[in-house]
């Protein structure tokens, strides 16, 4: 949670997230620096779900929550691919093997323009509500 608010609370922060998940190779030396640790944070937290439920503590469909984040919302992107690849040789056993085959499964997957999908939803949420008492402008 705190990373998202962190980049919540910045848009520079907010942006290099974008530019690192789409792989900017524009970003300078330090922008990718931050990156990296941008992601190894996520990871770090990830490993920690990944452990905690092979060992009982968390449910499988707390577990199925984090397959979908890593799949859908962070392994479709081949900036955070390639950062894994960086950082993969920090991590070992079976979360390294998770992470391996959740992001080989995400890399056939075309990361969603989640703002166009945003707009459209706005658009079609304001038809449906169009002439509602009550309803907003």
């Amino acid at each position: 949670i705190d990373v998202n608010m962190f980049a919540v609370g910045d848009p520079a922060v907010a942006e290099l997230f974008l530019r690192g998940d789409d792989g900017d190779p524009t970003l300078t030396r330090t922008q990718m620096f931050a990156y990296l640790n941008l992601v190894n944070t996520q990871l770090f937290l990830a490993e920690d779900q990944f452990y905690q439920h092979s060992e009982g503590l968390i449910g499988d469909d707390h577990h199925a929550g984090l397959v979908a984040w890593l799949k859908y919302g962070r392994g479709v992107n081949p900036g955070f691919r390639a950062m894994w690849e960086i950082l993969r040789g920090l991590y070992r056993g079976e979360f390294r093997a998770f992470i391996d085959g959740t992001v080989r499964e995400a890399a056939s997957i075309s990361p969603p323009d989640v703002h166009v999908q945003w707009l459209a939803s706005v658009a079609t949420e304001r038809e449906r509500t169009k002439g509602t008492p009550g309803a907003s402008p």
